[in-house]
This record gives structure tokens, C-alpha cells and sequence, in this order.
């Protein structure tokens, strides 16, 4: 009879917990997800806002003004055109292309009549090697193109790599990879629209996915970019993000089968010896349940496999609490990672509602 309220309580706590612990994770990968695509929608903004400023000023005094030019590195070149798509300067200069029909490398038809920004896929540079894409703004007489230094988003990819808490995908508006842990996947422009969570972020959907990639089992959190309408995944291995919380179902199942086994041998010692003893086991488990370590409970009982159990409780308690402990360090690293990013970042929710921003990105902003 004292072995089904047991069996009953154990379970329900080894759901409770696995259920928890699933929920922590997937908000927390869709977290950096979010976090990760403000970083990079704000290096698109300043894009657009650069080619504005530059084109404004190219109107006001009939030719790019080359002094300060250098201080946009986010930008790998500019391209001045005519309304018929003739190119008129150029940034770096280049007297070859001066005169080139540019009209069938932009949709220059869909800029004249949006003034934009309208983005084009992307392609490899030659200048970097790396991928770029042109972006292309009109005014009322003139159109100015400008490539998009994409090496600039580097520094964002080895922060990921440097925690060592996932890996970032991002690909453009037809699925091809833009950012890749392997470099080929960018050189090579392969197409990641077959990979699950990519495909749905081109649908434009949103979320948190466990799917399979190259034969491993996988989680991770996809976020669309707005101006570009670029797909980003976050993503990592099942077994890493799930790590925790398999050390703890273990801990728990091993300890549920042991206070059963215990129970049955309990039983041949007496109900009134055995009903004190369970009190006291019942006591652990509703502290292990809540993740409390009450060093109040009492450690002696009246056996010494009762004794055992206690102790054994109580290691397990010690081992949850640190791993807890762990979990905090990792979370409250992130967060010192990210008040300290040499780069804004900031976090909205589903209906563009900030949640978090940081120092860098309040700078931005002009806030106190």
C-alpha cells in the first residue's frame, strides 16, 4: 500500500522536472535567437541608413565625397546610377564599369517605383571572398547600389563560437547559406531550403524545432530578419541542450526504483518502523521535488539500509543544486557576454515589444 503513493509522487515529480527543463530550454534558445536577429536587422538598418546619408549628399554636391567613405566597413562598395540603370561613379572609382548598364544586375524597375530598399540576392564577391548582396535606394533622378560587407557579421559568429553555446545559420530570402560553421556551405552558395527549420522560416514561421541534420538529432530556434527577409537559425545538438536534464531524470529514476526496493525490504522490519522511516523519505522527495536542499531533515533512521537511502538522498540533492548552480553561471555569463558586447543587441517579443536591451544598443539609441 506504501509503495503506490510512492511509485505515484516519484513519477509525478520525474515529469514535473523533465517538463520544466524543457520549457527553460526552448525559451531559451528562442531568447539568443531573437537576440542574435536585433543584432543583425540593426547592421541592416545601418545600411540603409548609410546609403540614404550618401546619397543625399551625392545630390548636394554632384559627387561622392570620398573622405568619409572609408568609415562605413560595413559597406564593400557603392555604385551611383542614372534612372535608365547607367552607372555614373563608383566607391572604390573604377573607370571600367563608368557607363556599364547595371539594370539587369537590381531590380531597378521595382526601386524606381518603391524608392526602396530593395535587396538582391546574394553572391561571392571577388574582392573578399565572401558573400555579399546589393542593396539599391532611388531618389527622384538617381539610384545608388550598395554591396553589403557580410565578413562584418564575423564578429558575431566567433562570440557563438567562443561561448560555445550553439551554431548560427543564416541564409537569404531563396534558402542559400549566407552564414555557415562550415565555411564550404557559404563558398559553395548551397541551398539550405530542404532543412527543416530553414524551410519553415521561409514559409514565415517562426519557432522552436527539434529535427534531424546530417544524422544528428538537433534543436533550435529560427527567426526571420525583417529588411532582408533572411532566415536565422540557432541551433544545437539535442544530446548538449537536453544534458542536464537527462543527468537529472536518471538521478531521479534511480532514486525512485531504490526507495522502492528499500520499501520492500522495509517491509519485513515492521509497519511502525517502516511508517517512521518512509516519513522521512516522503520528506526528501517533496524537497528534492521543489529543489530545496533542507539540511533540517532528519539523517538518522532506525536501519541501516534506511540510513543509506537518506545519505544517498541527500548526495542527490547536493548533485541537483549544483547543477542548478552551473545552469545560473552559464545563464548569468550570457548575460555579462551580452552587456558587454562591443555591438547592440536587443530582444522584442512576437508583437514587437522590447524585452531587453543593452548598453551598446541604448548608446545607439541615444538613451540614458
Amino acid at each position: 500500500m506504501v509503495i503506490l503513493p510512492i511509485s505515484s509522487l516519484g513519477v509525478f515529480t520525474y515529469y514535473t522536472v523533465k517538463d520544466h527543463h524543457k520549457k527553460e530550454i526552448e525559451k531559451y534558445t528562442s531568447s539568443f535567437a531573437s537576440l542574435l536577429a536585433s543584432q543583425i536587422d540593426l547592421y541592416n538598418t545601418r545600411v540603409i541608413q548609410t546609403l540614404k546619408y550618401i546619397l543625399s549628399d551625392y545630390q548636394e554636391i554632384k559627387s561622392l565625397n570620398r573622405d568619409v567613405l572609408p568609415g562605413f566597413p560595413y559597406l564593400e562598395s557603392l555604385y551611383i546610377l542614372n534612372r535608365e540603370g547607367i552607372v555614373e561613379d563608383t566607391h572604390p572609382y573604377n573607370q571600367e564599369q563608368i557607363g556599364v548598364d547595371f539594370s539587369k544586375r537590381i531590380p531597378l524597375a521595382q526601386c524606381l517605383k518603391e524608392g526602396g530598399p530593395v535587396w538582391s540576392e546574394t553572391f561571392i564577391s571577388t574582392v573578399t571572398g565572401n558573400p555579399t548582396f546589393p542593396v539599391a535606394i532611388a531618389s527622384k533622378d538617381k539610384v545608388i547600389v550598395g554591396f553589403s560587407n557580410l565578413s562584418y557579421f564575423m564578429s558575431t559568429f566567433n562570440l557563438i563560437k567562443a561561448i560555445g553555446v550553439g551554431e548560427l545559420i543564416i541564409t537569404d530570402a531563396k534558402g542559400t547559406a549566407i552564414l555557415h560553421p562550415d565555411p564550404s556551405f557559404v563558398q559553395e552558395r548551397r541551398n539550405l531550403g530542404s532543412l527543416f527549420p530553414i524551410e519553415q522560416g521561409l514559409k514565415g514561421r517562426e519557432g522552436f524545432f527539434k529535427y534531424t541534420n546530417e544524422g544528428k538529432k538537433m534543436v533550435g530556434s529560427v527567426v526571420r530578419i525583417p529588411n532582408a527577409s533572411w532566415v536565422m537559425l540557432f541551433q544545437q545538438p539535442e544530446e548538449k541542450a537536453f544534458a542536464l536534464q537527462k543527468k537529472m531524470e536518471k538521478i531521479l529514476i534511480t532514486s525512485l526504483l531504490i526507495i522502492i526496493v528499500i520499501t520492500i525490504i522495509a517491509g519485513f522490519f515492521g509497519a511502525t518502523r517502516l511508517g517512521y522511516n518512509l516519513k522521512m523519505l516522503l520528506e526528501k522527495i517533496k524537497a528534492l521535488k521543489e529543489g530545496k536542499i533542507d539540511d533540517s531533515l532528519p539523517t538518522r533512521a532506525l536501519s541501516k539500509e534506511i540510513d543509506e537511502v537518506l545519505s544517498h538522498f541527500s548526495e542527490t540533492a547536493e548533485t541537483i543544486r549544483l547543477k542548478e548552480e552551473s545552469l545560473q553561471a552559464e545563464k548569468e555569463r550570457f548575460l555579462a557576454l551580452s552587456e558587454n558586447a562591443p555591438f547592440g543587441m536587443m530582444v522584442t517579443d512576437q508583437d514587437g515589444g522590447i524585452k531587453y536591451i543593452n548598453p551598446k544598443f541604448k548608446n545607439y539609441l541615444g538613451m540614458t
